[in-house]
């Protein structure tokens, strides 16, 4: 019997999202005072790739993937549980090997929005687009999950959306205009890389809250019929 204490994980992953933090801080004011590199501090600075913080983004990112395929493969409506798991079984891949980055070229040539300061980073466009039909999709589903958990997964889904979506925007604004070193974009792209994680360890509680949640359910129903 495996006993899930869902609050310990999400206390041990936000544990880990404050470790990266204060590293990145860190890492930061060393830089800024000459004692490390800015090879050195690229290994733990959030907005770069291929580091510490990317590995332990992908780690969420592909955990959530395989609770999603689990659920699906021993529950109901195993359509949505498997796209939700295909969805961040590829975000946990364009983590590593930055897809959406590669979009950008393309959608600014497509759309001329080099010059459009929140659509610098073209690749949100296709991307903000995707999320909305993906929104369309799920309804139907989301309305029938239980009600503490749509309200994790909008908690959850809001928080990552609007930091790898919204704060990108910002941060595509004054990137264009003082470029990526400045200190308001390296805080945009501080606040945007944590939201992601918050988002993303918030959705792995959320569920296996749910397990939980209907474990209980089940158990409910079935000492109910019992009864009968």
């Amino acid at each position: 019997m495996i006993h899930i204490r869902s609050k310990t994980i999400l206390k041990t992953m936000l544990g880990f999202v404050l470790f990266i933090v204060l590293l990145n801080i860190a890492g930061y004011f060393l830089m800024r005072n000459n004692m490390i590199s800015e090879a050195q501090f690229q290994m733990v600075y959030l907005d770069s790739e291929k580091n510490l913080p990317t590995f332990f983004s992908s780690i969420l990112l592909l955990t959530a993937s395989v609770i999603l395929f689990l659920i699906g493969w021993q529950g109901k409506q195993k359509v949505y549980w498997y796209l939700l798991g295909g969805i961040f079984c590829f975000l946990a891949l364009d983590e590593n090997i930055s897809i959406h980055e590669n979009l950008t070229g393309v959608t600014r040539s497509m759309l001329n929005t080099e010059t459009l300061g929140v659509f610098y980073f073209a690749w949100v466009i296709p991307y903000g687009i995707a999320t909305l039909i993906l929104v369309v999709i799920l309804y139907n589903f989301f309305r029938r999950l239980p009600k503490k958990t749509k309200v994790l997964f909008l908690i959850s889904g809001l928080i990552f959306v609007l930091g790898a979506i919204g704060m990108e925007m910002l941060a595509g604004r004054y990137a264009e205009q003082t470029g990526f070193t400045s200190r308001t974009y390296r805080v945009l792209a501080f606040l945007e890389e944590i939201m992601e994680m918050i988002g993303g360890c918030l959705f792995i509680f959320a569920l296996l809250d749910y397990i939980i949640l209907k474990k209980t359910l089940e158990s409910w129903s079935f000492q109910y019929r019992n009864e009968l």
